[in-house]
């Protein structure tokens, strides 16, 4: 087909391209939505796709001088080839739809804002550059246009896909994006490419962030290896080094609550924050165990009881990814096995009114995007609980011998509690920082991962028919509402317990990852990491049935 016929010169920021795959015209316009793209399809039929910049890759242009110049004394002397990336909804018109990598070739026909004939071939050409430079500094407005990525490839993790997840979907979009990047892949925990050892030997300055194809366990590695890094930088190597979540596990809690549920199954959304993405404060959290010198970071989870045996109690179920959890927790529920454990917690609310008003304030603004950051301290903060062996570091306001009723809840004030639950146990004990614990699973649905304090859950035992039921609504955070559900927000803890009984093996579960079955307690460091998000908590949802006007 030939190139359509000259017709009034294009608006400014539009531009007329022959498509190379089709040979049928493209016009493409920079819109204040973004870039529009109509394409012919037939003499009397087009198309019309809307890219969003934030959606935009990567625009150039190329110039090729023609062999010998056209007769015409105001033809172009040369041929200017556009190439597009960007990613786009697999189903068309729903934007929820996973996406796809996009592209178009062409040949520039005409470009907007520029008189062709009055300024020649040299002056089309410098249109040509122009339209494409303003195109891709809308795409990347207040970013850095080609970041350097550090990937971190799991080939064991989950289902075992993080290897093809990289190869076949993700580097095809850093290559379209001209982004650059290194891989490695994760080994061993004795090996020189465990994910803690990575993270130890990371260099801030070669990369602007480090990406991580793997369930949560190696993003707990790798913040751990961070926090620990050489030369005793560990603050600024976390406070410089953004973590990407590209999921691949069975659990994925961290993409869950970064991205939201809906997009976990989508890998190139993870991709486009990794090339698009904005810091984000992310709390640490220290854990330190009786019997050990090593102090331990936490970003997402302590478990104790059911849900630490669910972690770790079905590994060997990882081929079936997250129906193992489902698996487990009916068995355990079945089973009405209950644990006795002993909690000393320094409370700052129990009332579930206040917890969610003020959860459903703050979702109003941009939370994480804007919060709390540490100094800028080289070494990460010293530890602010006493040891095991010493007193806690303020008084027992109250001792309670069994799960306080919520309205005895409602009344405590800040200050230490202690709950010994060591007659009746609970059906499980949980500590975290964001919402998801799972895909399907909001357990800690007023988590903000940087207000400085931990979202506990205590809940007590239930029969099956209650256990069974209690998951309905886990996906919505249901199970804050539930009776049998304590929930706390807290700024620091003391768990313990006694040793399993004789043939039970115990289990105790930190961001999923196993660690001695001992006593242990945990304190925050609010803003002590980064992640890269879209400015906020994609995951965290409003809590309805519990706001009041008490703040």
């Amino acid at each position: 087909m030939h190139p359509p016929s000259p017709a009034p010169a294009l608006p400014a920021h539009e531009l007329l391209a022959v498509d190379a795959r089709t040979h049928r015209p493209v016009h493409l316009a920079l819109t204040e939505h973004g870039l529009a793209v109509v394409k012919e399809k037939s003499a009397s039929s087009s198309s019309t796709l809307v890219v969003p910049y934030l959606n935009l890759l990567a625009v150039s242009v190329s110039h090729r001088a023609l062999p010998s110049p056209s007769a015409s004394a105001d033809a172009a002397s040369h041929l200017s080839n556009i190439s597009i990336a960007a990613l786009v909804p697999r189903n068309k018109g729903d934007s929820k739809s996973p996406l796809k990598l996009w592209t178009l070739n062409g040949t520039v026909y005409e470009v907007g804002g520029t008189d062709g004939h009055a300024q020649g071939g040299e002056g089309r050409k410098c249109a040509v550059d122009d339209w494409c430079k303003e195109a891709e500094d809308r795409a990347y407005a207040g970013l850095e246009r080609r970041r350097r990525l550090h990937c971190i490839v799991n080939p064991a993790g989950g289902k075992g896909k993080a290897k093809e997840v990289w190869s076949d979907v993700v580097q095809p979009v850093f290559d379209a994006a001209g982004c650059s990047y290194d891989v490695s892949y994760t080994g061993p925990p004795a090996s020189p490419t465990n994910a803690t050892a990575l993270g130890q030997q990371h260099d801030p300055r070669a990369y602007d962030a480090l990406v991580a194809f793997s369930g949560d366990g190696i993003v707990h590695e790798l913040l751990n290896g961070l926090a620990t890094h050489r030369a005793g930088h560990g603050a600024r190597a976390l406070r410089e080094t953004p973590i990407v979540h590209v999921p691949c596990g069975s659990g994925n809690a961290l993409a869950s609550s970064l991205y939201g549920p809906d997009k976990v199954g989508d890998p190139r959304w993870a991709a486009l924050v990794a090339l698009k993405g904005h810091p984000m404060p992310l709390d640490l959290s220290s854990l330190t165990q009786p019997g050990s010198s090593t102090r331990l970071f936490t970003f997402l989870t302590q478990a104790f009881g059911l849900m630490a045996d669910l972690d770790l109690g079905t590994e060997h179920l990882r081929w079936m990814g997250d129906l193992r959890f489902t698996l487990g927790y009916i068995q355990g529920a079945l089973a009405r096995r209950t644990y006795p454990l002993t909690l000393a917690v320094h409370l700052v609310s129990g009332s579930k009114q206040r917890i969610a008003a003020r959860h459903n304030a703050a979702l109003g603004r941009a939370r994480g995007a804007s919060g709390e950051l540490l100094p800028d301290d080289d070494d990460v903060p010293p530890l602010g609980l006493p040891r095991f062996a010493d007193a806690l570091p303020g008084p027992v306001k109250r001792r309670f011998e069994a799960i306080p009723s919520q309205e005895e809840l409602d009344q405590l004030e800040e200050g230490w509690y202690e709950f010994d639950l060591t007659r009746d146990g609970v059906f499980f004990f949980y500590g975290g920082k964001v919402p998801f614990v799972a895909k399907d699973v909001m357990l800690f649905p007023a988590a903000d991962p940087n207000d400085g304090l931990l979202d506990l859950v205590l809940v007590g035992p239930m029969g099956p028919i209650e256990a069974l039921t209690a998951m309905d609504n886990a996906a919505s955070g249901g199970l804050f509402a539930h009776p049998a559900v304590t929930y706390l927000k807290a700024s620091s803890y003391r768990l313990s317990f006694p040793a399993p009984a004789a043939g039970k093996e115990g289990h105790v579960s930190i961001d999923g990852e196993r660690v001695p079955y001992e006593p242990f307690q945990v304190e925050v460091h609010r803003g002590l990491a980064r992640v890269l998000g879209m400015g906020a908590w994609e995951g965290s949802a409003r809590i309805e049935g519990l706001d009041d006007a008490r703040k």
